[in-house]
């Protein structure tokens, strides 16, 4: 070192350091790698010197300089390992030795109004040298993947490691040689997902041409001798047609360059075509378009958008490199591109297309400081579904649409873009997705031949194919589909028809608002151009006790229809909760209130009548018709029986109900049967009528202006405890899934699990009551006497319910809950057999957030409850409550006690009667006999007519009907019409609050034989689905005799809960 910095004779200390430096960084770093040079540390230092010295020179630059002062040294620079450069510097940035500031200046701002919000590149004074090369001759890491081998790429190595660098025009005779940079920029990789080959962590561009260390190395490498024989193209083009060929000839081939195909790799092998014209002839120029990349579109499509108002396609070609190079502000060439016109209304309306002939060239690097944002054919979805289906380009944008939107409906609070993207086009989200709605099309799934797409003299490929496009459905947010939904329904709306023609002259003013402030429409998937397909994350609300599709945007309410020959049952499948579902057939229901003022049928078209209107709107379907697209990742559904049941349950019941549904869903006849109309009157939007539906009462649904109850509270109304930010309706806070938040705060499948089987006899109806007992402003639960609940309790009404059940065997402790499987209650516990056996009945309370349960709770369903085990088993065997006084309970003889609490879990097994038939029961003696007991227990359904008969005596009816004719009493009796709510996403509880209904119901069998219900619902919650022509189970109505017989529902409230059989409903 000393000899090397001697020969520069005095030198300041500066200057020595710098010298120094120099040498240590060839010594560590150059050498290594200078193969095959004999050469010294020393002799090598010197030639980076001169490297140095050249570059400055050629560029004017005073350093090198031997001047009066001195020898000028470029002491603000220096030398800089691969290594170093990868792991210190995490943001982009270049370096311009020869560069002036007005220089950098001029390149980082040329950009026009463009990109007027990106900064330019940060610049540094780095040095980089080392050996160029396409990495061939160097021995590959066991780490390296495949994809990293391919040709094309070039590397900058040095003995700390390699870097990928892009040059806009490359010298063959630089590679395997030592080069130095005079200007280069650096950009990192800042996601780490795309860490190709998981070793390399950016790139470097290269702005200028390197200089070689070694000059001389480059004199007559490239010459060729003089006189060389060749052919023209049209020569060689006639020996091979006429099949010539010899294995020891060879042919020299001289023409001019007229066509170049873009870089290929299949199978590991990469390489390109190139095209000669004769001299003579006059070649065709191909299409040329230059531009500036403006903005990244999608990276993963292949869609860039160039300067600020075209887009670019590179999705049909395999990109050079990752698309290296493709940022922002980098100025490109394109060389036989597609030029398309209005071929997607969500992307560019001229796009240019490159195909397998087209080449795209960067002409001049970005100098802003945009990321780079690789894209790769593989692994890729968009690509994957390209090539399946051979798209042409409206198409395959259509594709891209779509897939942008799911992801935005759903990422990141429900789903992980990768889970979205990943790319398995059989089982994947996407793929499932589209291999659902596109086996259906007349799309063309012809094989791509990427070799006659080449080299045929006739260009075919997908982007000059152009069909028309055939897009075969739609995929919007929930949020969207309820604007739109809701503006369908009243342009809809005509006044007159929803009164009776004969009579409408005759109608007061009172009756003919009433008959005006309720109706409905009804939209099918057919009903929207292309076809409406329903996504979301199926939950059930906390607030509500609703079941619901969510997106990012918003909520849906569900009314989930469950038709089985078999047994007839409402549908209680808890393992589709946080599930990602799609629904392809349903019916989404728009119910209109309308609060007017009419006085005379004259006075219709005038809607200043009309002071209020508002909307409830909610999708029904069948759960056979629910598809699930991804489970929740806690689990998939679990394995609750044993392999006899299971596979007797999905051959008789499961396979009754598909194809009931199926028979459903596909009749397209209507129910005449319409509510305010006569038969000479015009027409209603009308339901189709479905089969033996049985519809559990529902809650409030997604509206633009909100009907609240006047005892509810803004904050409740929209599901916002303590005004924290949720998700709409959830009450999830955005970027956390429901699925993860219940796992973090249950903890129950990492500590074990204690579990009770039980069969549901009865369930009370969803109604406000005073919760407030016994609790903290937390909702922990106390216990206390009657007086600390008249001392504590802050009269608070809030949703709740109750069920009754019968415990079926004793608790069991489980290590985890994800490996609950069989049903050892019934096949191990031998008290079940003996005819002594004491059913234990239990009476469970929900309130709180654990309402989310009501819906999928039903009469005649085997559940699992499931708590902690550090709870242990005896919390299923509490005599006692917190919510409800001492003295209360002893004076109700109530029996087990159990308030489900928020951090629990139910399963849902099966239907008691599907058990009773199962393979399970004929294997024991006298569990038959045990299960007929069981069924004693629950509620006997009658028919209208007995319970229109005279001599009926009891006081409680249940029944199943069909709702032939629905009427609003008094809809302008209430004070509060609407509390205005501004969110839009906002929920309502109780709607409409103060209404009373009027049911025409008549008999399933024999609509002749009906009956009127009153429901009053001042503390009901408000019930979906009640539309005419549906079928619906009533259970627990008072029976009233006057003139005639008719029944009636009149919940009311008390400061604890009401005994189970009280005059409640479930409508």
């Amino acid at each position: 070192m000393e000899e090397f910095v001697s020969e520069f004779g005095e030198l300041n200390s500066a200057d020595v350091q710098w010298l120094q430096n120099l040498y240590r960084f060839t010594e560590e770093n150059i050498l290594p790698v200078a193969v095959g040079c004999e050469i010294t540390c020393k002799e090598l230092s010197s030639c980076l010197f001169q490297c140095l010295c050249r570059i400055c020179h050629n560029h004017s630059n005073t350093c090198g300089y031997q001047g009066k002062d001195g020898l000028i040294l470029p002491l603000s620079y220096r030398f800089i390992s691969i290594e170093e450069l990868r792991s210190q510097q995490k943001t982009p940035c270049c370096s311009q030795l020869t560069w002036s500031t007005s220089q950098f200046k001029q390149w980082t701002t040329h950009k026009g109004n463009l990109l007027i919000s990106q900064k330019a590149l940060s610049r540094t004074n780095l040095l980089l040298c080392g050996l160029l090369t396409d990495k061939t001759s160097i021995i590959l890491s066991s780490s390296e993947s495949q994809e990293q081998q391919n040709g094309g790429i070039l590397y900058l190595q040095d003995k700390s490691g390699f870097i990928p660098c892009e040059i806009i025009k490359l010298d063959a005779r630089w590679l395997g040689h030592l080069v130095m940079l005079p200007s280069w920029s650096y950009i990192p990789l800042t996601d780490a997902v795309w860490r190709l080959g998981g070793t390399e962590a950016g790139y470097i561009e290269v702005i200028e041409a390197p200089f070689l260390v070694f000059p001389k190395l480059l004199v007559g490498s490239l010459l060729v001798p003089n006189a060389l024989n060749v052919l023209l193209p049209d020569s060689a083009i006639h020996l091979l047609d006429k099949g010539f060929y010899c294995h020891k000839v060879k042919m020299n081939i001289a023409g001019e360059l007229g066509r170049l195909s873009s870089l290929i790799s299949i199978r590991g092998k990469t390489f390109f075509s190139f095209f000669l014209n004769s001299f003579e002839t006059d070649a065709s120029l191909p299409v040329l378009v230059k531009g500036m990349i403006s903005k990244v579109l999608n990276i993963a499509a292949g869609l860039y958008e160039l300067d600020g108002k075209f887009g670019l396609c590179v999705a049909y070609q395999q990109v050079v490199n990752y698309g290296r190079g493709l940022r922002p502000g980098a100025q490109v060439k394109i060389h036989d591109a597609h030029v398309h016109q209005k071929a997607s209304d969500h992307f560019p309306h001229i796009i240019l297309c490159c195909c397998l002939r087209s080449t795209l060239v960067i002409t001049e690097f970005s100098g802003l400081s945009t990321e780079f944002q690789p894209f790769s054919s593989s692994g890729n979805v968009y690509i994957s579904l390209l090539f399946k289906y051979n798209l042409d380009l409206p198409n395959y944008l259509w594709v891209v649409h779509i897939i942008e939107t799911f992801t935005q409906r759903f990422c990141p609070q429900f789903l992980t873009k990768q889970h979205i993207l990943m790319c398995d086009i059989d089982s994947g989200i996407i793929g499932m997705f589209f291999n659902s709605v596109l086996k259906y099309t007349r799309w063309n799934k012809s094989v791509r031949n990427i070799h006659q797409e080449i080299l045929a003299e006739s260009h075919h490929c997908p982007l000059k194919e152009i069909t028309q496009p055939s897009y075969p459905c739609q995929n919007i947010s929930l949020s969207e589909l309820l604007s739109l939904a809701e503006e369908r329904a009243w342009q809809s709306l005509h006044l007159p028809s929803l009164l009776p023609h004969a009579d409408i002259k005759y109608l007061l003013a009172q009756q003919l608002n009433s008959k005006l402030a309720w109706s409905f429409a009804v939209l099918k998937p057919e009903d929207f151009q292309p076809q409406m397909i329903l996504h979301g994350v199926f939950q059930a609300n906390s607030r509500t006790g609703h079941l619901q599709l969510l997106d990012t945007s918003g909520t849906l309410d569900c009314v989930v229809q469950n038709l089985n020959e078999v047994n007839q049952i409402a549908f209680s499948d808890t393992s589709y909760l946080d599930c990602l579902v799609q629904l392809r057939k349903y019916q989404l229901v728009i119910e209109r209130f309308i609060h007017s003022e009419f006085p005379s049928f004259k006075q219709l078209d005038d809607l200043a009548f009309i002071k209020e209107k508002h909307t409830r709107i909610y999708v029904q379907f069948c759960a056979a018709d629910l598809q699930v697209l991804k489970r929740r990742a806690a689990s998939t559904r679990p394995k609750l029986l044993s392999p006899a049941l299971s596979s007797t349950l999905s051959t008789s019941a499961r396979t009754a109900a598909r194809s009931s549904c199926n028979e459903a869903c596909r009749n397209d006849e209507l129910n005449s049967i319409t509510s305010n109309q006569h038969q000479d009157s015009p027409s209603l939007p009308k339901m189709p009528r479905l089969k033996e539906v049985v519809l559990q009462e529902g809650h409030v649904g997604e509206s633009r202006t909100v009907c609240s109850h006047p005892l509810w509270t803004g904050d409740e109304a929209v599901g916002i405890p303590g005004g924290r930010k949720q998700l709409p309706g959830t009450g999830t806070p955005p970027g956390h899934s429901t699925a993860c938040t219940r796992q973090r705060k249950e903890g129950t499948c990492s500590v074990g699990c204690v579990t009770q089987l039980i069969l549901v006899t009865h369930k009370d109806a969803l109604m406000l009551r005073n919760c407030q007992y016994g609790r903290n402003e937390g909702c922990e639960h106390i216990n206390g006497s009657e007086e600390a609940f008249i001392k504590r309790a802050k009269p608070r009404l809030r949703l709740a319910f109750q069920a009754s059940a019968v415990n079926i065997g004793s608790p069991r402790e489980w290590k985890d809950e994800s490996k609950i499987e069989g049903l050892p209650e019934l096949e191990t516990d031998p008290s079940l057999c003996s005819e002594h056996n004491n059913r234990t009945e239990v009476l469970l309370d929900f309130m709180g957030k654990s309402v989310k349960w009501y819906h999928l709770i039903n009469p005649g369903g085997v559940y699992r409850l499931i708590a902690s085990k550090q709870l242990g088993v005896s919390v299923f065997e509490q005599r006692s409550s917190s919510t409800i006084p001492r003295k209360t309970l002893q004076s109700l003889n109530c029996p087990l006690f159990i308030t489900f609490q928020s951090g629990w879990n139910l399963q849902y097994i099966s239907t008691l009667s599907s058990l009773h038939q199962s393979q399970l029961s004929k294997n024991r003696i006298n569990l038959s006999a045990y299960f007929e007991n069981l069924a004693s227990k629950i509620t006997r359904l009658c028919t209208i007519q007995e319970v229109l008969s005279l001599t009926f005596s009891a006081p409680l009816v249940s029944f199943t009907g069909i709702i032939l004719e629905r009427i609003c009493i008094n809809p302008n009796r209430r004070t509060n019409f609407a509390a205005v709510i501004t969110d839009k996403n906002a929920q309502g509880v109780s709607v409409p609050g103060d209404w009373g209904l009027k049911l025409t119901v008549g008999d399933v069998q024999n609509t002749a034989v009906a009956l009127d219900i009153y429901v009053n619902f001042t503390m009901l919650s408000y019930t979906l689905g009640i539309l005419p022509g549906t079928v619906v189970l009533f259970c627990s109505l008072e029976r009233t005799t006057s003139r005639l017989v008719f029944c009636k529902s009149e919940p009311f409230c008390l400061p604890h809960p009401p005994n189970t059989h009280t005059h409640t409903t479930v409508v």
